[in-house]
């Protein structure tokens, strides 16, 4: 796990502080090393550079940037190729090696097989390969995005890092803010990919593989994309239980196996208890564990997280390392949020970032079961549009009048609230329900007008084929491409980078997501929510982790956000020249503000989102 940095010097013109300043500014992702070299071609100058965090071959001469015998092909590299010992001996099994890191593997490949040999990586990866002698550049990243890169480029500079902050930090870069990214970020939680909150710089999206050469500008060659769900074939639940857990349990354990100590995040929810579970039956015991606690004056308004995780560390026999946080987390609202490369309003992402921050103790793995959900249909959406479009279209025509009824006779409970929500969000359309459910934003202005536009961009298909199968494959596509990539895996890859971890993901393994794709969206969903996985848990005595509802991994922020401590938080929101409101009104926040407050409504997801942003434009611009 790194950090790559890469300027293209067109004109010639620059000496090493801008590639140094960027090694600076990444520092944690990779604390180990930090390595930079110059490239003089005919035409231009190119500068590569790699923080580096040791993993795998711990010696020195594994460091980055990794370069040919002969000089001509460079590589720096962030990430992990599980399977580089097999296509060692499969693909490169006449060449000599002088290290056992996945990064000479890499390297060799591409040197001999070219960017075709993407697609046969099993594993996480943002690269860069420079060619000194045709003057060409290939930059690729995975295909789920594990591992991040952004990129900038005029006249003079193609700038080229695995965060914003790295580009920034250059100085050769004018730091203006995107605000039309707003909407998108209050509806969905994160920026609108390609873009980001700044101006003209991008996301390298997620499977791209793309050159530049000193003739032309960056661009696209290639693309490894996501597999697509299986919609026909048939498999009896024996067979899809057992495919899935045997793929598990060998991926799990490749996972948990390096040179340096591993660790798991465990909510005791089904994802990471799973995980754990595997792990012990493999005969592996006093596995580290880190897990969010509340003090007693919190747990009525937390999740069950803690219990059970103890539960379960208890049982499959784990270290335990618990974080206990309280209300007065707050006071350091703001600088957490200097961290933040850009704003993603998930609460799940300060406490990744705490639970990080005390694993780095102990571990330089984390095994996190993100992508779990998105890939075996466990949200409470999921199964919400799947009962939804079993529903007769003409009651569906129906639906606006669900909206007479008066909906907070129901939420005085977790049920009642999840009732309501669902009551606000329906619509005739299937399209627009599935937005409105992965959004939630039905308080902002625009939310309508802003689906619209999404759904003619990305649910086209839908459209055409209104069968029960396309809808749910599509839906559970759309998480997949960008809920799961734009907001679940970056907030861990940046929140666990923060403290120099490298985070795993085995529910995105090539292996399981080749099987887990092989079933259709409706059996997926026809025994209830993500229930391949929980069959497979109470295999391993894991029944009562089933039961428990689904929560999703947050603070008590409703609550605390009530408190005089909540000041911290709102500061940024009681300023009216902040920039978030070239966008929102000012009074509508302040009566939002007002509602959430004195208990007429909850207004926690929104209020979160906005105070997160307004504290972040106001630090950064």
């Amino acid at each position: 796990m790194c950090g790559i940095h890469i300027i293209i010097d067109k004109q010639n013109q620059l000496n090493e502080k801008p590639i140094q300043q960027m090694l600076s500014a990444t520092y944690y992702r990779g604390p180990d090393a930090q390595v930079w070299t110059q490239i003089i071609s005919s035409r231009q100058t190119v500068w590569m550079a790699n923080n580096r965090l040791k993993i795998s071959d711990l010696r020195d001469i594994a460091n980055q940037p990794m370069s040919t015998a002969d000089g001509q092909f460079t590589l720096v590299f962030n990430g992990a190729i599980y399977n580089h010992v097999p296509l060692r001996q499969t693909k490169l099994s006449d060449t000599e090696f002088a290290t056992l890191s996945d990064t000479e593997t890499l390297l060799q490949l591409l040197v001999r097989y070219g960017h075709s040999i993407f697609s046969e990586l099993n594993g996480m990866f943002a690269v860069a390969l420079y060619d000194k002698f045709t003057e060409t550049l290939i930059i690729a990243r995975d295909r789920w995005g594990i591992k991040p890169l952004y990129w900038f480029e005029n006249d003079a500079f193609l700038i080229i890092s695995s965060e914003i902050k790295g580009i920034l930090a250059t100085g050769l870069v004018p730091k203006n803010p995107n605000l039309n990214q707003i909407q998108h970020y209050l509806s969905f939680k994160f920026p609108c990919r390609p873009q980001t909150f700044y101006k003209n710089i991008f996301e390298v999206e997620p499977g791209r593989i793309c050159q530049t050469s000193y003739s032309s500008e960056l661009h696209t060659i290639s693309h490894l994309s996501i597999p697509q769900r299986s919609t026909s074939k048939i498999l009896h639940k024996e067979e899809a239980r057992n495919n899935i857990a045997q793929a598990l349990e060998e991926t799990i354990y490749q996972y948990s196996t390096a040179d340096v100590p591993a660790g798991l995040f465990l909510s005791g929810g089904v994802d990471s208890t799973l995980l754990l579970a595997s792990l012990y039956a493999k005969g592996i015991k006093n596995f580290p564990v880190f897990t969010i606690g509340y003090t007693d004056s919190d747990k009525p308004y937390a999740t069950q997280d803690q219990y059970f995780a103890q539960q379960a560390a208890r049982q499959y026999k784990a270290d335990m390392h618990e974080v206990v946080v309280d209300s007065q987390l707050l006071d350091q609202f703001s600088e957490w949020v200097r961290t933040i490369d850009q704003p993603v309003a998930d609460g799940a992402a300060w406490l990744t970032y705490l639970l990080s921050q005390e694993a780095c103790k102990y571990v330089k793995i984390i095994l996190s079961g993100a992508g779990a959900d998105e890939l075996f249909a466990g949200y409470n959406r999921h199964w919400a549009y799947y009962q939804y479009l079993r529903t007769p279209s003409f009651i569906r025509k129906g639906i606006p009048l669900l909206n007479h009824i008066p909906h907070h006779k129901f939420s005085k409970t977790h049920y009642g609230r999840l009732w309501e929500k669902a009551l606000q969000q329906l619509h005739p359309s299937p399209e627009q329900t599935y937005i409105r459910f992965t959004s939630g934003a039905t308080s902002f202005s625009w939310h309508k007008e802003l689906s619209s536009r999404i759904q003619e961009e990305l649910f086209t298909t839908t459209s055409q084929q209104q069968s029960l199968e396309n809808s749910l494959a599509t839906a559970l596509h759309f998480d997949q491409s960008h809920y799961l990539i734009s907001d679940v895996l970056t907030i861990t890859d940046r929140m666990t980078m923060q403290h120099g971890i490298e985070a795993r993901v085995p529910y995105l393994d090539n292996t399981v997501v080749e099987q887990a794709q092989n079933i259709s969206a409706t059996d997926l969903l026809k025994y209830g929510k993500k229930w391949l996985l929980k069959d497979i848990l109470s295999r391993k005595q894991g029944t009562a982790y089933n039961k428990r509802r689904k929560e999703g991994f947050g603070m008590p922020l409703g609550h605390w956000l009530r408190k005089p401590v909540s000041d911290n938080i709102f500061r940024s929101l009681q300023n009216s020249d902040s920039l978030i409101y070239e966008i929102v009104d000012y009074a509508w926040v302040q009566q939002l503000k007002k509602n959430h407050i004195t208990g007429s409504a909850d207004y926690t997801s929104e209020l979160w989102g906005l105070s997160l942003l307004a504290t972040w434009l106001e630090l950064n611009f």
